[in-house]
């Protein structure tokens, strides 16, 4: 499955240095994080889990540079995950990221932005490659307020199956507004239109699946509410209404999410952060056992509570220690299953 949109963006993000005469200098930053993990459910099963122990490894670096045609900013980021007792569960993942924005006018700047996503299974058929790239405008109305205006696409790829790889177009609007200097509120709307590749079905006499002749497309809906508090401590929160609507028959559902994210200095030098999700959802009611969208669980996150405290010995070391918490969707429609994940860990900045 061919990604040129995404490579278009980054040769285009890529290639505005080059034709910058003013400018800023390069900003570079570079962090990695090592540790030991304890996981309650490494294979994210609703009956059986298997605990084991992994080794967790993350290296993130990023650069940006203020231009005369406005700001870039680049990054790349690569992480493992090792268990000794089960290497079907290893897995590397990488991760490329590209944005520049720039100010047309004091009302009006546009945006674009590229990612794309590796994640490769040592042992395991779970190969899938994930891009994203967008366009957007800001633009300042009066009263001071905000309009966000993005169109975006995605595109999941896993290398040993089509059946649930797809193609997602998606149109976001988010009018916003800063008032009491420290505070931003907003809402919005987002409509999706999802193409897989893999056929439509709907259910047949005792709930047999009848394949259709047409491949599964869904029409996504999202209303959302946005508040954010920025300060010495920093809280986000966001609302969301969500319905999905499919030409193929179980697949068509309805939710509730609730985001959360804080950060929350204790003491000199110690840093609290929280971060939580939790929904509601509801099916169409329909006969049949339905997989979910995704063959990787991990993409497919519905319940969590992480938190992560860090210890800055000095400007460049922390200690870290995150607890994290999931009741998860699991593979087939309406079961869910639990894990526990505990890790600590160090990092180094540089």
């Amino acid at each position: 499955m061919s990604r040129p949109g995404v490579l278009v963006v980054f040769l285009a993000l890529l290639a505005v240095p080059a034709t910058s005469q003013t400018g800023g200098k390069w900003q570079f930053q570079a962090r990695m994080q090592v540790g030991s993990e304890y996981d309650s459910n490494i294979f994210e099963s609703t009956r059986f889990p298997v605990e084991a122990m992994a080794a967790r490894g993350l290296l993130k670096t990023s650069a940006s540079r203020t231009l005369a045609q406005g700001k870039l900013a680049l990054g790349w980021s690569a992480g493992m995950q090792l268990y000794p007792a089960w290497t079907a569960e290893n897995k590397l993942n990488h991760l490329l990221s590209a944005a520049w924005g720039r100010a047309l006018s004091r009302w009006w700047s546009i945006s674009l932005k590229a990612n794309a996503q590796a994640k490769f299974f040592l042992r395991a058929p779970y190969d899938h490659v994930w891009t994203w790239t967008a366009a957007g405008s800001t633009f300042r109305l009066p009263a001071g307020l905000r309009l966000k205006v993005q169109a975006a696409s995605a595109r999941l790829d896993y290398r040993a199956s089509d059946r649930f790889d797809f193609l997602e177009r998606s149109l976001v609007a988010d009018l916003g507004r800063r008032f009491a200097r420290r505070w931003q509120a907003g809402l919005g709307v987002e409509h999706s239109r999802l193409e897989f590749l893999r056929p439509a079905y709907f259910a047949g006499e005792n709930g047999v699946r009848i394949i259709r002749a047409a491949q599964q497309q869904d029409t996504r809906r999202t209303f959302f509410l946005r508040l954010a508090y920025s300060g010495p401590r920093v809280v986000q929160v966001r609302l969301e209404q969500q319905s999905n609507d499919s030409n193929s028959e179980g697949y068509s559902w309805q939710r509730r999410r609730l985001y959360l994210v804080a950060a929350q200095p204790l003491a000199t030098s110690w840093l609290l952060r929280i971060a939580l999700m939790g929904q509601r959802k509801r099916y169409t009611p329909t006969a049949l056992a339905i997989p979910l969208i995704e063959l990787d669980l991990e993409r497919s996150e519905s319940n969590y509570l992480i938190i992560d405290l860090t210890y800055d010995r000095s400007r460049q070391f922390s200690w870290l220690i995150r607890l994290a918490l999931y009741n998860n969707e699991a593979a087939f429609r309406g079961f869910y299953y639990s894990k526990r994940q505990l890790l600590l860990g160090s990092e180094y900045r540089f």
